[in-house]
């Protein structure tokens, strides 16, 4: 019997922690002994960040796409196509396993905004019937009208203030 489609969360908007707010659901889904996927995109996996504590948390972790066109020395568009596109055939895969409970795909909305890749691209994961639900976590800025909609929940974090506006750099166990 077929449960239904992914329940669609988004975290989007301009301010600081969307991952944060992505990593924190994770973290509860695995402490009730559920099965998460995190798919992180255009992000370097670094051995400080949080992905050592989400595999920690018995949470598989895997990174596409690293280096967005706009970094210095970023990858082309087409090698960051061609990455996103894999991580999404992951996101795609584990969907049809059925035995997670949560696939985490951070900051796939960048590559949605900025055209990398389409909404055509995405659809596969939205329209596929899933035997059991699936809590599907997308985050990033910029996440265009169609996917609010299609969405269960939807939370925009706004900026009113960050430390970067005055010229500070990142900090350690606050950004990154």
């Amino acid at each position: 019997m077929l449960e239904g489609l992914p329940k669609l969360h988004l975290y989007t908007g301009d301010g600081k922690g969307k991952t944060t707010a992505a990593v924190g659901q994770a973290i509860r889904a695995a402490s009730h002994e559920k099965k998460v996927l995190f798919l992180y995109f255009n992000k370097k996996n670094t051995p400080e960040g949080e992905s050592k504590l989400l595999s920690q948390c018995g949470i598989k972790t895997h990174f596409f796409a690293s280096e967005h066109p706009s970094s210095p020395g970023g990858l082309s568009l087409s090698v960051m196509r061609k990455e996103t596109l894999k991580g999404i055939k992951k996101a795609l895969t584990a969907l049809k396993e059925s035995d997670y409970f949560m696939i985490v795909m951070d900051e796939i909305l960048i590559s949605l905004r900025d055209s990398i890749i389409n909404k055509e691209d995405l659809e596969p994961l939205l329209k596929l019937s899933c035997p059991s639900p699936v809590y599907l976590i997308m985050t990033g800025r910029g996440a265009p009208e169609w996917l609010i909609e299609r969405a269960e929940l939807v939370s925009s974090i706004e900026e009113i203030k960050h430390p970067f506006t005055k010229g500070k750099k990142c900090c350690p166990g606050i950004e990154y």
